[in-house]
């Protein structure tokens, strides 16, 4: 549904499934709505159903939805962990893999990035160019713990008591390596 600022009924948009999640274009014309049945639909504000985006085959919900800050793409994240972006004539321009339930996403205000939010508690940001994950992070008892994909990290005193990074089957503390990858 859409509802003015001052909480009269505009327009009601007839979505098929139930919506877990909308965005607004940035021009104020679309909105996009993430379904329990694997699917986006782009709506005009005036009701017109503009396009239907396939996020899953097997109906995975969409948990996300943003659109990027020029409006010509669309994201969608779901509860299986992935993320797509879209351009506006159904073409896949991306596909990330966070590997967690997605539970948020959004853009960076350049379009250059997005960052995801998962269910476990830890964030990502991604390069909207090449798919690539850049950064790492995540809450760890009240602390934080933040890592670049070239090893380099920050965490708060408390992240680092509770920090150890795994190599195989080898367990490593901060400590061991900290000269060489702290970057506060």
């Amino acid at each position: 549904k859409i509802w003015s600022i001052g909480g009269t009924l505009v327009r009601t948009l007839d979505n098929e499934h139930a919506v877990n999640c909308i965005a607004v274009s940035p021009d104020g014309k679309s909105v996009a709505a993430g379904t329990n049945a694997g699917i986006v639909n782009i709506w005009g504000f005036d009701g017109t159903k503009r396009m239907t985006l396939p996020y899953s085959k097997d109906e995975t919900e969409v948990s996300a939805v943003a659109f990027s800050p020029d409006g010509k793409t669309v994201l969608a994240g779901g509860y299986d962990g992935n993320v797509i972006q879209w351009d506006m004539k159904w073409n896949v321009v991306k596909k990330f893999s966070a590997g967690r339930p997605v539970i948020a996403a959004g853009f960076h205000a350049d379009g250059r990035f997005i960052v995801t939010a998962l269910n476990d508690g830890t964030s990502r940001l991604w390069n909207t160019s090449t798919g690539e994950s850049l950064h790492f992070s995540s809450l760890l008892n009240g602390g934080w713990f933040i890592r670049e994909k070239s090893g380099r990290f920050d965490c708060s005193s408390s992240g680092r008591e509770n920090l150890c990074f795994v190599k195989g089957v080898n367990v490593y503390r901060p400590d061991q390596f900290w000269n060489q990858f702290y970057t506060p």
